[in-house]
């Protein structure tokens, strides 16, 4: 498959994508192939057309077709010996060496062109389709020109008309091949954002990667949603930097003034705001006016945004360059199709939290009937065995200290059960921070194992990231203690890019070669799209290596 670039006006100028339905690579060489063995049928049949330098039009003809089937081989294997772009500009320049070999402006080789801005406007769009009309058109003027045999004299029809004809119609082609892949750009983002990547993650992912796909599409600089989650609460600010190697997770709460700036607009109007683009009302103007100036760019579209029940908002996409109404209506298509992806996922996460709660409460019951009670008459027996035993005896630290471990395995476990019927149970960040180091410390009190934890200060995870983060971290201390003898070990969380990295590793143990998996961990990874990597003998250490797309 060929890389594509629409630029059509009005249908976005978004860099080099791949498209599954667009113009097939070995396709345009077979038919690259069919055009050269056309052409020498032609001429065998009719040898009259090539009046001069026959031998040297079949030769040039002969290597074209040989140039076109190794080509068409090439990229049958995969291996392409000139890229994609490249190609159509081959063909041009063979096919104004043609006309120059025959009758130069009454060459029949004239319509070859048309090949060649086909394959341009429908495999890369409207612009790279002008670029070869006109160069097309040029050459075939200069060449044509100067390859006219004196004579048969020079032909104003032929001279001026075939120009005109490439001029038109290779523009109009250029149009058609630019829209046609813009509106399969369209389809294509329309259909990503329809799709909920990974319900799990949550509304807040979603929205985010909504908004990502939208700036990229537009091939823009920034990508703002406002959203009101419901009657009043403060409104949410989603915001997108292009090319920014650290995204935000999570919305940020607006100050009033500036959330009735960007809400201000009328609740239906769908704008594209630039130098030269103003509305007519002076007032909407004015608005405009300091929305781009709070945006830090001269140049915006903005369309509502709107959910179930009537929690609405607005989208921004920000860039330095111009964009078109016709830009500015799809926005608003996208932003329509957004609004009803996250009202699914709403619902599916509504069915989902009322089914998890249900099986939580049961697990709670389980737990405090089968777990704690029995732990609860181990603590009750050792608290007895503490008084029979004499406090100078070689017994009396040992029991404490089962005692206390005990009593704080008792505790884990009702906070567990109460977390199991919260009906918000969820984490954020700092909380995940803090929960760490309570855990750390125990570890270090009851198990004698020193873990450092290094987390960087702003990782911005989303709730069901940082719950995730917390059971993935006390998976893999509980596994250090179980399966080693380690003393030391770290905790390392931070953003790789637009993922969590978790990070945990301990002193290696003399002799411990074997290979192994954590399978608990995996599984949790890989539910949230996520990867594990496990490195032994890392400078001295065992690391297991989590990381979790954001």
């Amino acid at each position: 498959m060929v890389s594509l670039e629409s630029t059509s006006p009005g249908f976005g100028r978004p860099g080099p994508v791949q498209d599954e339905e667009s113009v097939d690579a070995r396709m345009v060489a077979f038919m690259r192939c069919l055009l050269a063995a056309s052409a020498l049928v032609v001429i065998y049949i009719d040898p009259s057309e090539p009046a001069r330098l026959v031998e040297l039009t079949y030769a040039c003809l002969s290597a074209y077709l040989v140039y076109a089937i190794a080509l068409a081989t090439l990229i049958w294997w995969g291996k392409p010996l000139l890229s994609p772009r490249a190609s159509h500009w081959v063909d041009v320049l063979c096919y104004a060496g043609l006309i120059g070999l025959t009758e130069g402006t009454s060459s029949i080789f004239f319509q070859f062109f048309f090949f060649a801005i086909l394959v341009a406007s429908f495999s890369y769009g409207f612009k790279e389709g002008q670029r070869v009309t006109a160069a097309s058109a040029v050459l075939f003027i200069v060449v044509g020109l100067a390859a006219t045999p004196p004579a048969s004299g020079f032909e104003l029809d032929r001279t001026l008309i075939r120009p005109v004809m490439l001029f038109l119609l290779g523009y109009m082609i250029a149009y058609w091949g630019g829209h046609e892949l813009a509106l399969r750009r369209r389809l294509r983002l329309l259909r990503k954002v329809s799709r909920v990547a990974n319900p799990r993650l949550g509304i807040d992912h979603a929205l985010v990667e909504s908004l990502r796909r939208l700036v990229e599409f537009y091939n823009a600089d920034l990508g703002f949603l406002v959203r009101a989650p419901s009657t009043g609460a403060p409104y949410l600010l989603y915001r997108i930097q292009a090319r920014s190697p650290q995204q935000q997770a999570g919305p940020e709460t607006l100050s009033e003034s500036t959330a009735r700036l960007l809400m201000e607009m009328p609740p239906r109007a769908t704008l594209a705001y630039g130098p030269r683009k103003r509305p007519e009302d002076a007032d909407l103007a004015a608005q405009c006016a300091r929305v781009a100036n709070l945006l830090g760019t001269p140049h915006f579209i903005t369309a509502p945004y709107r959910e179930h029940e009537g929690l609405h908002g607005r989208i921004y996409i920000a860039g330095k360059r111009s964009f078109s109404y016709g830009e500015a209506d799809f926005l608003a298509q996208a932003a329509e199709q957004t609004g009803a992806a996250i009202d699914n996922l709403a619902l599916l996460d509504k069915l989902m939290a009322n089914a998890a709660q249900l099986e939580r409460m049961r697990i709670a019951r389980d737990l405090h009937d089968t777990t704690i009670q029995p732990y609860i008459g181990l603590r009750l027996g050792l608290q007895a065995l503490q008084r029979k035993v004499p406090p100078d005896s070689s017994l009396a630290g040992p029991v404490t200290e089962l005692l206390g471990m005990t009593s704080a395995a008792v505790e884990d476990l009702r906070g567990y059960v109460r977390k199991l019927r919260d009906t918000h149970p969820h984490l954020g960040t700092a909380q995940l921070i803090d929960t760490l180091h309570d855990q750390i410390a125990r570890y270090r009190s009851f198990y004698a194992i020193d873990v450092e934890l290094r987390a960087e200060p702003h990782l911005s995870l989303s709730d069901q990231i940082a719950d995730e983060a917390y059971q993935i971290v006390c998976e893999a201390l509980s596994n250090i203690y179980r399966h080693t003898r380690a003393r030391k070990a770290y905790v390392e969380l931070k953003r790789d890019g637009e993922s969590l990295r978790i990070e945990v590793g301990n002193g290696r143990q003399p002799g411990a070669s074997a290979r192994f998996t954590p399978r608990s961990i995996t599984e949790r990874a890989k539910a949230l799209g996520g990867a594990v990597d496990v490195r032994l003998d890392a400078g001295g250490l065992d690391v297991v290596v989590v990381q979790i797309p954001l």
